[in-house]
């Protein structure tokens, strides 16, 4: 929530101690979606990721059915639980979060793809609400202690 500005006075201004903590735990989204196949929506998000990565943590949710994101980041023998899960089953967000492999670093983690994603729409299909199930599942999602 955006604090009102007082006589046109500037924003910068306006920031006090308790909205700059509510700034620093409430992760940024950053979303890549595009409808078109090979647009490169993957390497996009990791390259992204990547390089936010060096001073923040990052968390990918892949949910692309062919899984090529969870495939580079995690070992899939590793994967109890998914994106999928968390979207249809109403799973808690925070137990389908893995680390990503070492190679990556110790600030990146990923919700892995199911091959399941290819039938979200049948599966949700029902939800009266279900154009906000990412929104919801995203809400769940705390950060603890903020980001550096």
């Amino acid at each position: 929530m955006r604090p009102k500005v007082p006589n046109g006075a500037s924003d910068l201004f306006l920031f006090n101690h308790q909205n700059i903590m509510e700034a620093l735990v409430k992760p940024t989204v950053i979303s890549v979606a595009f409808a078109k196949g090979g647009s490169a929506k993957t390497t996009s998000a990791w390259s992204l990721g990547s390089c936010l990565e060096w001073s923040h943590r990052v968390l990918f949710w892949d949910v692309d059915p062919q899984r090529s994101l969870s495939s580079a980041l995690v070992d899939f023998s590793e994967v109890t639980a998914t994106g999928y899960d968390v979207l249809v089953n109403k799973m808690n967000p925070a137990d389908a979060i893995i680390p990503a492999l070492p190679t990556y670093g110790e600030k990146a983690k990923l919700i892995p793809a199911s091959n399941l994603l290819t039938g979200l729409e049948a599966a949700t299909a029902t939800n009266i609400d279900r154009q906000h199930i990412f929104a919801d599942a995203i809400a769940g999602i705390t950060v603890h202690p903020p980001m550096r």
